[in-house]
């Protein structure tokens, strides 16, 4: 039986720790669900010597996953990641008849986004009708709401998104962008949402070399 999920996450050997403290919370969650047939766990770690892109591209070809997702080594997911994603799919393919020997699941599956960005919260939800840029629809109680399409930390349909690949002319600030780029050109038509927060993103800019090398949530 594949799994349901795969975790995709490439990292350094100068940044074990941090990706320990993802890794471990993650099969915490496996563990106490009983999930180990369910979520899968890919990861490479090098010396820098491997482009980012050619690591994320290589993650893919592995996975084995109906869904994968991209992550950072300092990404945090919430407690209850594992439980809810794999409760929502299993509903979707309960609902989902078979046509032609598969089922027709989602094209993404998307959830919430809690960010701290120079000490400001605010939360990111999905709309395929949006671009990659932030735009504020609400406020609740002071934290702002914002819209924009789906981002790599989501869930993506290994079957059809599987092949599209980051280019060495990616940069490893932009190359999630230019990666999403490629996505949307192959017009993906159906998503479900989690109206839940489900990941979570920090960045600092006087903690760059702690955190993020770049800004991009």
């Amino acid at each position: 039986m594949a799994p349901l999920i795969s975790f995709l996450i490439p990292t350094l050997k100068e940044r074990q720790k941090k990706f320990k403290s993802l890794s471990d919370k993650i099969y915490l969650q496996i563990e106490e669900n009983n999930l180990q047939e369910k979520v899968e766990v890919l990861s490479i770690c090098d010396n820098r010597n491997l482009r980012l892109s050619v690591k994320r591209n290589m993650l893919q070809k592995m996975c084995n996953g109906l869904y994968f997702m991209h992550l950072d080594d300092d990404d945090r997911v919430a407690d209850d990641y594992c439980k809810t994603v794999c409760e929502h799919i299993e509903k979707l393919l309960d609902k989902s008849p078979l046509r032609n020997g598969t089922q027709p699941v989602p094209d993404c599956i998307c959830y919430d986004q809690m960010c701290e960005v120079n000490g400001e919260f605010f939360i990111v939800k999905t709309n395929p009708n949006r671009d990659m840029g932030l735009t504020v629809i609400d406020m609740n109680d002071g934290l702002k709401i914002c819209e924009r399409v789906p981002w790599q930390f989501h869930l993506w349909n290994k079957a059809k998104f599987s092949h599209i690949h980051r280019t060495d002319s990616d940069t490893n600030a932009r190359e999630d962008q230019n990666w999403l780029k490629k996505v949307y050109l192959e017009y993906p038509r159906t998503f479900y949402n989690i109206d839940k927060v489900l990941h979570y993103y920090y960045f600092d800019k006087e903690g760059i070399g702690e955190n993020k090398s770049s800004c991009q949530l």
